[in-house]
């Protein structure tokens, strides 16, 4: 069963709680910041003011018979001023669990999503550690609401210029065009077909002694990438790949270079090959792990990726996306590419043709 509500934008508690007094407080709109902050503040000026005449009263041997009328009328206002400059903080409390509720409501999302889509969204459950996990956007996006949406005050919402140039930063990507080229070499292996290249070339035992020390896996089950096993294809690195078609298509939606139909439809493709290949969330996360060094060939970003993957294994913090039941896909409904080998039997080709050099392997 999924969650009704996510965790709040940039922090990990999850589901979403009631705010602190002082995060309730810079949640608040500017305009309500200063109402709130001048009417504590003056009311507690006037509390304060009531309490030294009365003392000043006490002192006095023959006390005028409006003194204490004055007293209890400026503590009365005082006070008043302070609940009134208190109350929005304390409704600010809740804002946070409103406002993600309200998004919600105007973006028309029901949660939780049915389990095929959440299957799909736990592949990308890793990397959304700070982000949603539990919708196709990772963000509250502009892309999902209305024109004439009122504000949010205790979250942003990220612009559809600001993903497209995310997109650009990450991908290369600036228009549907170059969404769809991309998602395409990915469903084709393109980071496969690299790997495949290598292993086909006499740089294979470099390249397997090196992703064995970097990720700490045996070179023997990196070797083992390149053949079939218990009547499946060789994986390879189709973790990486298929992977990668998540958060790029989860990017497009919110940049509007896509739809909503239409980036489930490559999502959903992407997790049935994933789950027609591997047997289990830990093995997905071992090849993805593989691909990434092979990807960055960096040990910094290795043992970072390794340690933030270790606490998503651990469900720290807890999610309950990482609880979502892995259900094998049957081998027959994998897509051809799969079966198809990377290279012709026996042949290996240039190690150069279609290789990139920053990744280490080639000069």
């Amino acid at each position: 069963m999924g969650c009704v509500l996510q965790n709040h934008p940039c922090e990990d508690q999850f589901p979403v709680r009631k705010a602190s007094m002082i995060a309730a407080f810079e949640d608040l709109s500017p305009r309500a910041q200063l109402g709130a902050r001048s009417g504590m503040s003056f009311g507690f000026m006037a509390v304060v003011l009531a309490v030294v005449f009365q003392g000043v009263l006490s002192d006095t041997p023959d006390p005028p018979s409006w003194g204490l009328a004055v007293v209890i009328g400026t503590a009365g206002v005082g006070l008043a001023l302070f609940v009134l400059g208190l109350r929005p903080v304390l409704r600010g409390k809740t804002a946070r669990i409103d406002e993600q509720e309200r998004y919600y409501r105007e973006a028309g999302i029901t949660l939780p999503l049915d389990e095929e889509k959440r299957a799909a969204l736990q592949l990308d459950g890793v990397n959304a550690r700070w982000r949603w996990s539990e919708t196709l956007e990772g963000w509250p996006a502009q892309a999902r609401l209305p024109e004439n949406s009122a504000p949010f005050h205790s979250f942003e919402l990220i612009t559809v210029d600001e993903v497209k140039a995310t997109l650009d930063q990450n991908w290369g990507i600036v228009s549907r065009e170059d969404f769809e080229r991309r998602v395409q070499e990915l469903f084709e292996g393109l980071h496969t077909r690299m790997f495949a290249v290598v292993m086909a070339s006499e740089q294979r035992s470099e390249m397997v002694r090196r992703l064995a020390s970097l990720t700490g896996i045996d070179a023997a089950e990196i070797e083992g990438l390149t053949l079939p096993s218990h009547g499946l294809p060789p994986r390879l690195l189709w973790a990486w790949d298929l992977w990668r078609v998540l958060p790029m298509c989860r990017d497009a939606f919110m940049a509007k270079l896509c739809s909503e139909e239409e980036a489930w439809r490559h999502i959903l493709e992407a997790s049935r090959r994933v789950h027609g290949l591997f047997e289990d969330l830990a093995a997905y996360h071992r090849n993805l792990r593989i691909g990434h060094a092979f990807w960055s060939n960096e040990l910094a970003r290795v043992q970072e990726r390794a340690k933030v993957l270790a606490a998503y294994e651990r469900d720290e913090p807890p999610r309950p996306i990482r609880q979502v039941a892995w259900k094998r896909e049957s081998p027959d409904s994998l897509h051809p590419e799969l079966w198809a080998p990377m290279l012709p039997q026996g042949q290996a080709e240039d190690p150069d043709e279609g290789v990139p050099s920053g990744n280490g392997w080639v000069n």
